[in-house]
Order: structure tokens, then C-alpha cells, then sequence
């Protein structure tokens, strides 16, 4: 059950964002790429993911190229959080958490009572039980990134690439979502997710991809490569290390 890429070259707008990347995300793995705004974090997200296509290279899930799943074969894997969705939902908050299970629907033309018991449990864990006949569109950007994260959740997929899962929430949901997504690690999920918040890194990702805005990537044990040393290069700005009550994390000087 593992996500790997082989070779990988991405670019987009003429500017080449990586180059012969060798990754692999394996099962109970959680992953974060970090970088400067700009680096191409969401693009190499939306390959790895089979949704923007490589210049040279292959991603495959369990040895098998991307390109020969279906979309909804793809989708019973693997699920993926964008940070901007195309188009509106007109729909209420269940009806959108429902669109999770689309990928294991037996039926054309309805959700079975699995699908509708695993959505409740969903917005349960995101604490949206309350919101649930709301139409997705009254929701505050919280509340929609929070309903976002119930749906990749009741996709149950064994791999989530996750694409900034913290933006817009408050500390509180920040420290749910992210208790969430390490006891689906934890269950032997892969997990593999963009992030801004470098304590966040630190706590939760046992590995980190380092992408830097000339194209470089470095690549390993978060243990490793997540210090002050390698981060001021990729940052481009002075940071403190901050230790307290055991764990430690690193802020910009200002």
C-alpha cells in the first residue's frame, strides 16, 4: 500500500519546481512538504495525487502507474484535500461529507446506511453533528475547512495528501485535525500533507520533503533535517529555536 514516485520532474509555467524525485510513502507514514510560498508545495501535492501531470517520471500506487486506475478505483485508495475547490456546493453539510463515500457506493442512485453511518461519524469527529442540514455555502472558512477534512475522513482511504489541512482553523481544530490524521497514521494509513506551521511538523511528521525555491528537494527523518540549520536555508530568514516542556519548534526573528 504504498505511494511512490520514480523519477519525477514537475514544472508548471515554465518554471521546473522539482527534478528526478524518488519518493516513497509508505503504510503508517506521515509525511510533510514544507517551503517558501511560491516553492510548487500544492503542485507536487496535485501530482503525487494523479492530478496534474509530470514532465518526466511516474507516480504508482501499490507498483501500478496512476494513469491505469479508473478515477473512482483511485479514489477508494486515496484521498486528497485541495485548498481551493473549482465551482459552488449547493448542498447541505451531510450531503457534502456523503460525496466521500461516492467512490464506494453500490447503488446508482443512493448512499447506502453504511455511507450515512460513517458521514455522521465524520462530522462527529469534526464536531459538525449540529451544522449537519446547513447548506455548506452559509458555513464560516473554518467551518467549510473543517466539513472539507470530514469528507477526505469518510473516504476511509488507506492514503490522504492533504494540502494545507490547517488553514483557517483555530488552535483548538487545529489540534483535532491533526490527532485525527496521526491515529489514521497510526492505523497503518499513509499520510503526506502541506504545512505552514513548523511545530505542527514537529510533532506529528516522522518525515519531511524540503522544497526549495530553485527547484532542490531534500528528503527524510523529520529527526534529521528539521533544524535550524536546514531551515533558515529553505526559509531565507533568521529563526530561534523555542524548547519547552520537552518538545521544541523554531519562530522567525524579528
Amino acid at each position: 500500500m504504498t505511494l511512490q514516485a520514480h523519477n519525477l520532474t514537475v514544472a508548471i509555467g515554465g518554471k521546473t519546481l522539482c527534478h528526478d524525485l524518488d519518493i516513497s510513502i509508505r503504510p503508517g507514514e506521515c509525511w510533510g512538504i514544507l517551503g517558501q510560498n511560491g516553492a510548487g508545495k500544492s503542485t507536487l501535492l496535485r501530482t503525487l495525487a494523479g492530478l496534474h501531470p509530470p514532465q518526466t517520471g511516474a507516480v504508482s500506487w501499490q507498483a501500478v502507474a496512476l494513469q491505469n486506475y479508473t478515477r473512482r478505483d483511485l479514489a477508494r485508495h486515496r484521498a486528497v484535500l485541495l485548498q481551493n475547490e473549482g465551482g459552488e456546493f449547493w448542498g447541505s453539510v451531510l450531503d457534502y461529507v456523503l460525496l466521500g463515500r461516492f467512490p464506494h457506493r453500490t447503488a446508482w442512485f443512493r448512499y447506502s446506511a453504511q455511507d450515512h453511518a460513517i458521514a455522521q461519524q465524520a462530522l462527529t469527529h469534526m464536531e459538525l453533528t449540529e451544522l449537519a442540514a446547513r447548506p455548506l455555502n452559509t458555513l464560516s472558512g473554518g467551518e467549510r475547512q473543517r466539513a472539507a477534512i470530514a469528507q477526505a475522513w469518510a473516504q476511509q482511504a488507506q492514503c490522504y495528501l492533504l494540502d494545507e489541512p490547517l488553514q483557517h482553523l483555530d488552535l483548538r481544530h487545529q489540534a483535532q485535525t491533526m490527532q485525527m490524521f496521526t491515529q489514521l497514521r497510526e492505523q497503518g494509513c499513509a499520510v503526506l500533507m502541506v504545512l505552514h506551521d513548523l511545530f505542527w511538523a514537529q510533532r506529528c511528521c516522522d518525515h519531511v520533503l524540503l522544497q526549495f525555491a530553485d527547484g532542490q528537494i531534500m528528503q527524510g527523518p523529520a529527526s534529521e533535517l528539521l533544524t535550524r540549520t536546514h531551515l533558515q536555508a529553505l526559509y531565507q530568514c533568521s529563526l530561534r529555536e523555542v524548547t519547552g516542556e520537552g518538545e521544541r519548534s523554531f519562530v522567525a526573528s524579528v
